[in-house]
């Protein structure tokens, strides 16, 4: 009972800990709009001296494109409300006018950049609720700037409190989100017989999800294990030890 408690304490402290980081997202976003938007006359009236070719609507369709997925990704890990340029998209489809694009394309540029504040954050946060949503059953990780993580109910769409998650569910959150938030690229990070606190399914996904980890975040990771569902297919990763009896 001690050590399921502690579990549901490191839980709520890091989804504290995690709302801190959005706020600090924020007011880096909040910062650089400031900035953006007090020298936007000036930049404004340089683009329009040299508007763009009407050609380059091609161009500006592609990066509002981009702009719209990153800001879904933005929106799917809980960073901001989700928005939408439909309709600039189906204006563009017709335009013919070398000023408007030049606007467009001042647009697009400062809400790339002011947005890439959180990139950081939502890459991580993406592959967080990833790997944990497919291991929870019968419920769902959300992400609120606000309260930090959310769990609700697939059924019926109700929140769950932490302490009603296994401590199964609840360590294996903890794990992730260390090595996703705790860690500094060039880290590397030894893990003791992760087995112990795994079913065989969740051992099964271990590997390829440490894997993605490692990419997102630089770090290397060294695994004692006795289980070969832990491995996979993974031999060749292998050093096997023996030791004189």
């Amino acid at each position: 009972e001690r050590d399921h408690r502690k579990l549901e304490y490191m839980v709520d402290a890091y989804s504290n800990e995690l709302v801190d980081l959005l706020r600090k997202n924020n007011t880096a976003f909040t910062s650089t709009s400031i900035q953006l938007d007090s020298t936007f006359p000036i930049r404004l009236l340089k683009v329009l001296k040299k508007p763009k070719e009407v050609e380059y609507v091609s161009k500006v369709i592609d990066d509002i494109n981009s702009l719209n997925q990153y800001r879904s990704l933005l929106s799917a890990v809980g960073i901001i409300d989700k928005q939408d340029d439909e309709v600039i998209n189906k204006s563009l489809e017709t335009l013919n006018n070398p000023s408007a694009l030049s606007i467009l394309d001042l647009y697009i540029t400062d809400n790339k950049q002011k947005l890439d504040v959180f990139r950081y954050t939502a890459q991580k946060l993406n592959l967080l609720l990833q790997i944990i949503n497919k291991r929870f059953k019968h419920k769902h990780l959300f992400i609120d700037k606000e309260t930090g993580f959310v769990i609700k109910s697939k059924s019926e769409n109700k929140d769950i409190a932490v302490k009603n998650l296994s401590s199964g569910e609840q360590n294996e959150l903890i794990i992730f989100y260390n090595l996703l938030f705790k860690t500094t690229k060039g880290d590397i990070v030894l893990i003791d017989e992760p087995e112990i606190s795994l079913h065989i399914a969740w051992q099964q996904q271990l590997i390829a999800d440490l894997k993605e980890i490692a990419k997102e975040t630089g770090i290397s990771l060294l695994i004692a294990t006795h289980s070969p569902d832990i491995i996979g297919d993974n031999w060749n990763l292998v050093q096997t030890l023996s030791s004189k009896e």
